[in-house]
């Protein structure tokens, strides 16, 4: 079954010993479906619904989606923000199993309630907020999870397979030091894990899939493997001195010391008043009955030693058994090579890690996909020439500038500081692991919001001083978020004015340009606006998720900020134009406005334009 299927309701079973467990999930105060049916997938399911086209299925709350996806996420999808009952039902006799509903906020997403209905044993109503993500429901006996079973939850307001993957994408991309602890597709850390931390689950598996089956890091290999980086090296080689045509002083004082030498010994005849001397070779230091004991001195250029004997002095020549020979080769052991070999291997550890972990969960569905990647992993590394000679380490010298200037080495370091730069899993296996403000939609959007405006200021301006956004650390888990406020400014400059970009800046009551005359406003995103020392306005923005009833507070901000000189509210709305009021004609665009932006080039590249029509209307 590869098609969209609209559901009323789901059923999951299980029979235990005892007793069997049912699970139904359905739509609060959803209708029955024209032309509904039901199917079993597999053993233990069963849905009731009827098949739709895949545009419709972000108009259902309920859905299977049997198609293939770029991300392996569960087949029965639910949506944020919506309302749904939940029923486990036990029939048999003894005590009952336990049930769970992962996440399980402070403020739970399954709100329980006490029923009378008999087989009933955990029964309410579910609602995952902003909280996009994998969940999942658990029934544990004797304290064991015994049945697990995985669902979607899907973002009501962007394309969950192609717009969310790009959001998070890019913050993974541009906030490179926010770490946040999102359950989500596409998250995770390209690291080693340190000892006593869990590595694998969902979100890990989610992600390298998708950054794996990349077309272009296969493309990125096989460019590797046609034209890999080599160095020219000079290599010393040994030969018998009768094979060497040329020797240098070098090579011949090198051979003397390393090489082994022959010694030519002279020969003392006796006769009357005198020794006569004849010479042979031989490796002894001394002649034994002739007297000569070893040499007392050895002159290295010459090739001599003299030796001393009953008195007398007498030259020992000395030769080389082996010279060195240079001889320059080239080699693909080089840093760059050397690197490509260790991310490759540190992937295949990774994949394996995180098989082991999913076996011993259960998870059975995701161990062969593992293998799989494993096996896409170990084709590339097969492909590479030099894989056999060139050891897989990290080099001693990484040689940024070499990779970046080199077609395939090149797209193989971008996916490095890919995987390096996105934002770290905080993996804690608790229910508060994605609770909070950091975790929701609606937060991951103003962040992305942020980052957007960032990247749009710096195409239309000249940055100065510190460049990127800067984060502080967080003492209760969060470890990071975005600094806020007055110390967030970053600094560009676009012709003869200089824009202060903010991440929610307090405005206070005062009389001043940068004041509120009511009460304090602390909008999204502000861009204050210098000439030399004037100060001539801001221009401040909201990004919303959920944008319902944000254009009144758009004027609020108008009102009361006494240098407002435009307002405007981001949303992910469908695209379209956008809305805007003024009440000066020649400057059409300072005023009240709101505009769609959605992870998507089409609209995200009005973005830039309209801050530079803006610009030039101050």
């Amino acid at each position: 079954m590869k098609q969209v299927w609209a559901l009323s309701s789901v059923r999951w079973w299980r029979e235990m010993a005892g007793g069997r467990v049912e699970i139904v999930l359905s739509e609060w105060g959803g209708e029955t479906l024209e032309e509904e049916g039901v199917i079993s997938l597999k053993a233990g399911m069963s849905l009731c619904g009827g098949p739709i086209s895949s545009e419709q299925s972000t108009s259902y709350g309920l859905i299977y989606d049997g198609r293939e996806a770029p991300l392996a996420i569960a087949v029965v999808q639910l949506q944020e923000q919506r309302d749904y009952v939940l029923e486990v039902l036990w029939e048999g006799e003894g005590e009952a199993p336990q049930f769970a509903c992962f996440p399980q906020f402070s403020s739970a997403v399954f709100h329980a309630h006490r029923t009378r209905r008999k087989g009933v044993i955990a029964g309410g109503k579910l609602n995952f907020r902003d909280y996009v993500g994998g969940a999942w429901f658990e029934v544990a006996w004797g304290g064991r999870a015994v049945w697990h079973e995985s669902v979607e939850v899907r973002s009501k307001k962007l394309d969950y397979l192609q717009e969310y993957v790009v959001l998070m994408e890019d913050l993974a991309a541009q906030a490179t030091a926010l770490l946040f602890q999102v359950k989500s597709p596409v998250y995770a850390v390209f690291q080693q894990a340190r000892a006593g931390r869990s590595r694998a689950g969902l979100e890990h598996f989610l992600l390298l899939r998708h950054a794996l089956l990349d077309p272009s890091m296969d493309a990125a290999f096989w460019v590797i493997a046609q034209s890999p980086i080599q160095a020219l090296r000079q290599e010393e080689r040994w030969r018998p001195i009768a094979q060497v045509s040329r020797i240098d002083p070098r090579s011949w004082s090198r051979g003397l010391h390393k090489g082994g030498v022959y010694r030519s010994f002279p020969q003392v005849e006796a006769t009357e008043g005198r020794h006569e001397i004849s010479g042979h070779f031989g490796t002894s230091g001394h002649f034994g009955a002739s007297g000569y004991h070893g040499a007392s001195g050895y002159h290295e250029s010459s090739g001599y030693h003299e030796a001393s004997g009953h008195g007398e002095s007498m030259a020992v020549q000395v030769m080389p058994m082996r010279l060195p020979v240079w001889a320059k080769t080239w080699t693909s052991d080089t840093s760059e090579n050397r690197f490509v070999l260790w991310l490759l291997d540190s992937l295949s550890r990774i994949l394996v890690e995180m098989g082991q972990i999913f076996r011993c969960a259960g998870e059975s569905g995701y161990v062969g996909e593992l293998e799989r990647l494993g096996r896409l992993c170990e084709g590339w590394r097969a492909r590479l020439p030099f894989a056999g000679e060139v050891p897989a380490v990290w080099p001693r010298v990484f040689p940024f500038a070499h990779l970046r200037g080199r077609a395939g080495y090149r797209e193989v370091l971008a996916y490095s500081e890919r995987m390096s730069s996105i934002l770290q899993l905080s993996w804690e296996e608790g229910a508060q692991a994605i609770a909070g403000p950091l975790r929701d939609m609606a937060k991951l959007y103003e962040y992305w919001a942020f980052f957007e405006m960032w990247r749009a200021l710096n195409k239309i301006a000249t940055p100065m001083g510190r460049v990127f956004p800067q984060t502080v650390e967080e003492s209760h888990g969060l470890v990071l978020r975005l600094k806020r406020g007055a110390d967030s400014a970053l600094h560009f400059v676009s012709g003869d004015l200089v824009l202060v970009l903010y991440y929610q800046l307090r405005f206070e009551v005062g009389g001043g340009i940068l004041h509120s005359y009511s009460v304090p406003m602390i909008p999204d995103f502000s861009i204050v606006l210098r000439r030399k020392e004037q100060v001539l306005g801001v221009l401040c923005f909201d990004a919303k998720y959920r944008p319902e009833g944000s254009l009144e507070k758009m004027h609020a901000y108008r009102d009361a900020l006494r240098g407002a000189l435009g307002v405007y509210l981001l949303y992910p709305g469908d695209p379209e134009e956008p809305v805007i009021f003024t009440q000066d004609p020649t400057r059409p665009l300072l005023g009240v406005g709101a505009f769609p932006l959605r992870p998507q080039p089409a609209a995200r590249q009005w973005l830039p334009a309209f801050l530079s029509v803006l610009l030039e209307q101050v």
